[in-house]
Formats: structure tokens, sequence, C-alpha cells
């Protein structure tokens, strides 16, 4: 092998050299980890940006494949991985700013190890007094815990809404006058529906009016959504059952009354009992009067099918002297009115036959020598209710119903209400990631001011500086006297070593 001349070789490094001053050195400079910190920061203003955006808005409206929760994790998962690669070249930095003054060879190691991952640096954490190191140790464990809070960020809460094109309706009735059609074959008796009505719930065969059914108007609804519902504020006349043991406010023409008198208890008198005496019979006493009825703040939903009055009071019935078939009804004396227009009409007809239809009902007893009632079927059902004051007002609830579904109610609208799941922000879980970014940017800031202060290249995670010493190179080939980080790199690819054991002492040695 010709050995080159020992000038030409120096010449030529001295142009190496002069030729590192000239380029800017990109492995030893903080430009990318600037970089690193800028996107991360760039990528936290973007999350509170989108969070901003999305925060209260309808989660249906989000169009998009991706969820809210997924655009969230992308951003905070980029936002991390910039943010660790400043924490980690400033750990590897550090190797080379601390030995201006004596410090434990072991630090290198533990520096190195701190730069690799979490466990390294919880490793630091026990080695190190607080500095700078263990401020990129905490930063490398903390970021295990961004993920987690990121997750938290969303949440999806439901409430009731008001749409725009969607409106909801009740029935209200303010007169009942039902007719006699000519081909009824029941003409002369009372109203089917009323019939239908009071059978039903004496034989308890409780079952919805689908005449009822809360109705929508709307472009595209389906009725019975889960959670829809309606509010209304409104006022109408029903019937009511009224469990007094007097008079209420001196009205004595109700449509039906009832006195239930119960022996529970049969006495059989002998020798031994022939003074006892009788037990006191449970006495119930019920009337079925017209009323009026306000209701307030009341909503129809899938589980809550049946509105609530608020307020209830009876009305008087008084036979009209210009139209003797039509019964008008009007408050007590001295009462003021539940709704605005307080006129309240039905028909003679069918006053007198619903009166006599409860009454023939209703009117049973069961003589005590006898196994046959005055209307056995009647007594039969009657004899097994529990509480007679309940199933009357069943019944009249029912009927209630006919009449508000009848031709003259009237629609009264309310609010139609939709459940809708929302997306909402909790702003508190962003503090911990937006705060872990600004530190480590805080972190590469003072590393690199240190650093440069110390006027100590930015070796960082590069191990050829430290194999200087245990290199064997021709001498065109020499990279103790490179400074230029990029220079050493590219004059490493150029160099083949081996490795040799002399006694102990490791070396790489050109090939």
């Amino acid at each position: 092998m010709q050995q080159e001349n020992p000038h030409q070789c120096q010449k030529n490094q001295n142009l190496r050299l002069q030729r590192q001053k000239k380029v800017f050195d990109w492995a030893g400079s903080w430009i990318w980890e600037i970089g690193g910190a800028a996107l991360s920061i760039v990528c936290i203003a973007l999350l509170i940006g989108f969070l901003a955006y999305v925060n209260r808005k309808p989660y249906p409206n989000w169009q998009y494949q991706a969820s809210p929760n997924t655009v969230v994790s992308i951003i905070v998962t980029v936002a991390k991985a910039a943010m660790l690669a400043p924490v980690s070249s400033c750990l590897s930095q550090l190797k080379w700013t601390q030995y201006q003054t004596p410090t434990p060879l072991y630090h290198i190691h533990v520096l190195d190890e701190a730069s690799r991952g979490p466990w390294g640096a919880f490793q630091l954490l026990w080695v190190f007094t607080p500095s700078l190191a263990t401020v990129g140790a905490v930063l490398a464990i903390l970021a295990l815990a961004i993920d987690p809070f990121a997750q938290q960020i969303l949440s999806y809460p439901s409430h009731h809404v008001l749409p725009a094109n969607e409106t909801a309706s009740v029935q209200r009735a303010q007169e009942y006058i039902p007719g006699i059609r000519a081909d009824d074959p029941a003409t002369g008796g009372l109203p089917a529906p009323l019939q239908i009505a009071i059978l039903n719930r004496i034989s308890e065969a409780r079952t919805p009016s689908s005449q009822l059914a809360l109705q929508y108007v709307t472009e595209n609804w389906e009725y019975g959504r889960r959670g829809d519902a309606l509010v209304l504020d409104r006022r109408e006349w029903t019937c009511v059952t009224k469990l007094r043991n007097e008079e209420i406010f001196g009205i004595k023409n109700a449509i039906a009354s009832l006195l239930e008198v119960d022996y529970a208890h049969n006495t059989i008198y002998t020798l031994e009992n022939a003074t006892k005496f009788e037990e006191k019979p449970k006495i119930t006493q019920c009337g079925v009067f017209f009323c009026e009825k306000q209701y307030t703040d009341n909503y129809f939903s899938l589980h809550h099918h049946q509105v609530q009055p608020s307020r209830s009071q009876p009305l008087f019935v008084k036979n009209d002297s210009m139209e003797p078939s039509t019964i008008r009804l009007f408050l007590p004396p001295g009462t003021k009115t539940l709704s605005e227009n307080s006129t309240y009409i039905t028909d003679g007809n069918t006053f007198g036959l619903l009166n006599s239809q409860l009454t023939r009902l209703l009117n049973t007893t069961s003589p005590f020598a006898s196994d046959m009632s005055t209307n056995y079927e009647m007594f039969i059902i009657l004899s097994n209710f529990k509480n007679i004051n309940e199933t009357l007002t069943s019944l009249t609830t029912s009927l209630t119903d006919v009449i508000r579904a009848s031709p003259y109610s009237i629609q009264v609208l309310g609010q139609a209400f939709r459940t809708t799941t929302f997306i909402s922000v909790r702003w508190p879980w962003i503090i911990f990631p937006t705060a872990a970014v600004l530190l480590s940017t805080v972190l590469l800031m003072v590393t690199a001011i240190t650093s440069r202060r110390l006027h100590t290249v930015g070796w960082k995670s590069c191990v050829l500086e430290l194999l200087v010493g245990r290199l064997e190179t021709r001498p065109e080939h020499a990279l103790g006297p490179l400074r230029n980080v990029d220079e050493m790199q590219r004059m490493s690819k150029k160099i083949k070593v081996t490795m040799r054991d002399d006694g102990g002492t490791v070396s790489f040695v050109e090939h």
C-alpha cells in the first residue's frame, strides 16, 4: 500500500475543517427539536380549536367516519410524539454538559438510558438530584398518562331539545254533544264509546285509548322515539270521582253517586258471644261529577302515557231554559275559573243516559239470606274491588278520554321535545397535555441555552465522539479534529472497522 504524504494529509484535513465551518451542522443544531416542539404546540392549538368547534354540538350532526374521540386521540398522539423528541434529545445532550465539573462517570449511562424511555427515566430519578435531567425524566414518565387523559376530554350527555319543524298536540273538550244517529242500532241509548268506556273500566280492562295518542306534525318523525315528550299548560273539563261524606259545594245533582257498605267480617252468634257487638262496616261514599281541570307542566313520553291535572274543581249542572236539551255547566258561586273559556256544554240526553247507566250498573245488593243479588253479574265484579274509589277514578278517566276524543274536541298545541346526544368538552382534562407540552418546550430552551453558554457541541445521542479515543483510522479519516456532527457522521459512513480486544482493552480498527 502506498503511504500518503503527511503534508498532503494535513492539507486535506485543513480543507475539511474549513468546509466544516462553512456547512451548517444540521445534526448538531436544535432545528429538529425546535420543529418537534413547534409541532406539539400547533397540535395543542388545533386540539383547543377543534374542541371549541364541537363543544355543545348535537352528535347526530357529526357526519364524518372518524368519531370526535378518534380525532382527539390522533391530535394528542402526534403532540405527544413531537413533545418526546426534544425531551429525549435534551436528556442525551446533558451527557455532554454535565462534565464541566467532576461528575460520576455512571451518570453517562443513566442519562443514556433515560433518553430511551420511561423505565430509564424512572431509574434516573433515584440517581440524580433535582436538575434539568430530573425534569426531562419526569416528562418522559408523565407522557404515559397523556393518552388516558385525552380519552376523558369528551363526554356525550343527552338533553331534551325543541326541534324547529316538529309540533305536538293533545285534545281538549269544551262541549260534548254526540247526538243520535238514525242508523245506529242502539238509537236512544248511551253512545257506544261511553258505554264501552264504562264496561271496560268496571271490568278492569285497562287498555289505553288509541284515539288519544299524542299527535306529531313533522317532516320526518318516528312516533314512539325514546325520550320524546309533551309539555302542556292547558285547561279542560272531564269527569272526576269525589270521595266525601258531605255535600260538595252544595252540588246535589251529580251524574251518579255511590254508597258502599262493606261488612268484611261476618259474625256468627252463639251462646258464648250472644252479647258481642257487630263490627262496624266500612262505608264508602263516592260521587261522579263534571269538573274543570287544569294541567300544568305535563309531559307525554314512551314510558308516561297519561297527563295528570294540577288543580280540579266541580261544576254545577243546570238545564238551559232556552234549549231544554242542552245542559250548561257552571262553577260554584265565588269560585274563579281555571280556564280562559269557562263555557262547558253537554246535552241532556247524554247526561240522563249516563246517569241511568251508572246507577243501573253500580246499584247492587247481596241479601243476607240469599245467594242471588239484585244485579248478580255486577255484584261478582264489584265485590272483588279492593278500592271502589280507585275503580271509579279509573272509570271517570276512561269517560274523560272518550269526551276528549270526540269530534267536538279542540287540539291544544304543545311542544315536542326530542332526546338528543350532544358533544360536551370537559376542559379540565386538557390541562395536563397542555402543561406537558409547554414544559417540554421550556426544557428545550434551557438545555439549548446551557449548551451554548458552555460552548458544548450538540452531540446529543451521537456516540461517535465517545469512540474517537478507541478508534484507529487512516490519517485522512481522522475523526478527532472534527467538531461538526454532520461531518463526523458523513466520515463514519466511509470507514469500515473491526473490533479488537487487546488484553481487555477494546478498540475499533479501520479495515
